[in-house]
């Protein structure tokens, strides 16, 4: 993200976290008066992390208050956004949430929070982008020759994702479904930059993952094979999406802060 756009995210988050607090008449006065928590529901070191420890370096200077980045892993970020929806909404808690979070995971398990009521939206911050790799030494050249592999050797083939029920499993298993005889097993990891290092190290065929892969393809140690979203890569224009290939699918999220609920009756009194 640009500078200028971190600063428009922080100034939005500044007005509502000022809101929040002036919900709780006790605190209004003086906040903020003691250190903000970001509760990051994905691991140190990965794209979402880098940028929220942006964000809080901006909002820290400004508040001229510590706001503290928490990684609270678990769940494909399910367990993060828990704790900020049941927090105090007092101006001292922020949460970031990957969308699917709301507009998709509820449909395929229980979620511990409200989907609608269970927040205090603030400010979207970007689209996820996404990208399917293997090693450069690999044999497959590009990703019809994978599914081709994996349709000869069901469930041998395997991939890594940063969770379980994360944006990429689920459009993994609604590719699988496609496309008939494609069988691959999913190997779910807490931290993105392991996700990268467990296809570097051979421990798992491919990967399909945010945008963590990227020095290493670009240093040739990683090949592109798709890239699984709605448009291509800008930087990489000769790689194409699984829609360019026919299959019908696509992973799509985007990135948010949020907060935790704010009654109308809380805000009526502050």
């Amino acid at each position: 993200m640009k500078p200028k756009g971190m600063l428009l995210v922080a100034v939005c988050i500044l007005g509502s976290l000022t809101w929040l607090a002036r919900a709780e008449l006790a605190t209004a006065k003086d906040w903020p008066n003691e250190p903000i928590h970001l509760l990051m529901g994905w691991g140190a070191g990965g794209s979402t992390d880098l940028i929220s420890r942006m964000l809080s370096e901006s909002l820290s200077k400004s508040l001229k208050t510590p706001v503290i980045v928490e990684n609270r892993t678990g769940a494909a970020g399910l367990l993060a956004l828990s704790l900020v929806s049941k927090a105090k909404p007092d101006g001292y808690t922020l949460g970031f949430m990957s969308c699917t979070a709301i507009t998709e995971k509820p449909f395929l398990r229980e979620v511990p929070f409200d989907p609608i009521k269970g927040f205090s939206y603030i400010a979207q911050v970007f689209n996820y982008g996404y990208g399917f790799c293997v090693k450069m030494d690999a044999p497959w050249k590009t990703f019809p020759e994978f599914v081709e592999a994996a349709k000869k050797q069901p469930e041998k083939l395997t991939y890594a994702t940063s969770g379980l029920g994360s944006t990429m499993h689920v459009a993994m298993a609604k590719l699988e479904r496609k496309i008939p005889g494609f069988k691959v097993i999913h190997v779910p990891i807490k931290e993105s930059p392991k996700v990268v290092s467990s296809v570097l190290g051979g421990h798992v065929d491919s990967c399909f993952q945010t945008p963590e892969w990227k020095p290493y393809v670009d240093s040739g140690q990683l090949r592109l094979l798709a890239a699984p979203q709605k448009e291509r890569w800008k930087d990489y224009p000769n790689i194409p999406t699984w829609l360019d290939l026919g299959y019908g699918v696509y992973a799509h999220s985007q990135g948010a802060y949020v907060a935790p609920p704010i009654s109308r009756k809380r805000f009526a009194v502050s």
